[in-house]
């Protein structure tokens, strides 16, 4: 926070048992009594408005008292940084009454950001303006600590000047004011982000526009030198930042003066007002089931895809089984989808909660067990019926594949047959109309007819010589068309063959 407003010139300011007026001095001597050091020296150099930190030097009359020589920066009986060799400490970044909290030395916090730079008998410092230099009156003292434990004056054993008494005043320290913040801002999730160069010591106040309008109070921003982004979670009430919603906003840069003397805080604007920044934060997430169990299943394994809107990359849902009972418990998911297996028979209620915690999508189905199938009583084996052959219609094993309007050719007529020796002649009737040729076909008694011989549709007789005494024959003939397709058999005609004597 901001808290000087005047430039000093370099000048020096006494510390020691005499007054001296400030402009007659090149630097602040503090003579210690007590069998301590002479004198220890502090010089405070300001190059004025352009520079942004104060230069200190203390040096130490014995060298060897260095290390433990301090000085201290606040406030009549406050004290709010303390400056050595080793460093420089800010008291828990607020003020420390030595009076009532004489461990406050001690309890002071390192500033790694501001080094200290140590020699043979003195160290030097750059102080920033308006961060560790940041009031618009400073006392400074210094003290050579002792070597004693315990925790005393100022949180330190031994101290040799009394610092409420014989501390002087720096006054109108000043800075540059810093340039109007450019800003950039980016959603989140009931809050967003500002982007912008910061400076240690100066406030930022961040106000709302409504309606075109920019809102009486604003929101106090405490930039630091190095730091880029403020987080934004709450509206200038106090409350929580609301899913989806689009937000406008203005920025600009104030310094505060704090005056302990009782007449109040001075703050005043140092930038002029940021152009109007709009932002939205996200929307509210929802949850779209694309997969689920059926209402009732027998399956002890359910799956579940669904879609999350509104969801950030690699964000990942919380999802619960059962939650409602006591034996819920939080399951494994995806961004995407889950698996449960080794599920009980009964009702089941699978949860999915999106990062926003805005809602819960649930899903509910009831795991039943199989039914069980009764018992198959015993049947009575059916001897299996061979089909017929639609090629042989009349089951004689000779194939009837010539037909005429859906049925096989007519047969020829049947044949006759005289028996003569060993030779068997059959006289054949004249060949149905279409017939090319015909087949005869002979059975030797109950075996199946077999082909013998194929003659000319327009033969008269054929005689079949293959034959043996003491054998009977059955004879068929059929008609063949120009396809090789043979129509319907005849009717059989039978050959009995004498035994020779």
């Amino acid at each position: 926070m901001s808290r000087l407003s005047r430039v000093l010139a370099p000048v020096a300011v006494a510390v020691g048992l005499a007054a001296f007026a400030p402009s007659a001095l090149a630097g602040t001597t503090v003579t210690f009594p007590d069998g301590g050091p002479v004198a220890t020296t502090v010089q405070i150099t300001d190059a004025g408005p352009s520079a942004s930190t104060v230069h200190l030097t203390v040096t130490a009359a014995t060298p060897s008292d260095l290390a433990n020589t301090k000085v201290f920066l606040g406030r009549g009986s406050y004290v709010y940084d303390v400056i050595g060799a080793d460093g420089v400490r800010e008291v828990d970044g607020e003020f420390r009454d030595l009076y009532d909290e004489p461990c406050a030395v001690s309890q002071a916090t390192a500033r790694t950001d501001v080094p200290v730079t140590v020699g043979a008998s003195s160290f030097t410092a750059e102080l920033p303006k308006g961060d560790i230099v940041s009031f618009e009156e400073v006392d400074i003292a210094a003290v050579v600590t002792g070597m004693g434990t315990g925790c005393t004056r100022a949180g330190s054993t031994g101290i040799a000047v009394d610092f409420f008494n014989d501390a002087q005043e720096i006054d109108g320290f000043s800075w540059n004011d810093p340039a109007t913040p450019t800003v950039t801002a980016t959603g989140g999730r009931r809050q967003y982000t500002v982007s912008f160069a910061q400076e240690s010591g100066t406030a930022y106040e961040l106000y709302r526009i409504v309606n075109g309008v920019r809102a009486q109070e604003p929101v106090y921003l405490n930039g630091k030198t190095g730091d880029t982004q403020f987080v934004i979670e709450w509206d200038n009430d106090g409350k929580p930042l609301p899913l989806g919603t689009d937000f406008s906003f203005q920025l600009r840069a104030v310094r505060s003066f704090t005056r302990i003397d009782g007449n109040g805080d001075d703050s005043k604007p140092t930038s002029g007002f940021t152009p109007v920044v709009n932002v939205a934060t996200n929307p509210a997430q929802t949850v779209m089931f694309t997969g689920q169990p059926a209402a009732s299943t027998t399956a002890r394994t359910a799956d579940f895809s669904y879609a999350v809107t509104g969801s950030l990359p690699g964000e990942t849902p919380y999802c619960g089984l059962d939650l409602h009972t006591e034996a819920g418990r939080e399951v494994p998911c995806s961004a995407t989808g889950a698996s449960l297996a080794g599920l009980a028979v009964g009702a089941h209620t699978f949860t999915v909660f999106p990062l926003d915690n805005e809602a819960a999508y649930s899903v509910t189905w009831t795991v039943v067990d199989a039914p069980v199938a009764p018992p198959v009583p015993p049947t009575t084996p059916v001897t299996p019926v061979p089909p017929k052959n639609q090629a042989d219609l009349d089951g004689d094993g000779i194939e009837n594949t010539w037909l005429v309007n859906g049925q096989p050719a007519a047969a020829p007529k049947t044949p006759k047959a005289s028996v003569s020796g060993t030779k068997v002649k059959l006289t054949l009737p004249a060949a149905p109309k279409g017939a090319k040729s015909i087949r005869v076909y002979r059975a030797d008694g109950k075996g199946a007819y077999k082909l013998v011989k194929t003659v000319k549709a327009g033969s008269k007789a054929f005689t079949d010589t293959k034959v043996k005494a003491g054998k009977t024959y059955k004879y068929k003939t059929v008609a063949v068309n120009a396809k090789g397709q043979q129509g319907k058999a005849s009717g059989t005609v039978t050959a009995k063959i004498k035994k020779k004597k």
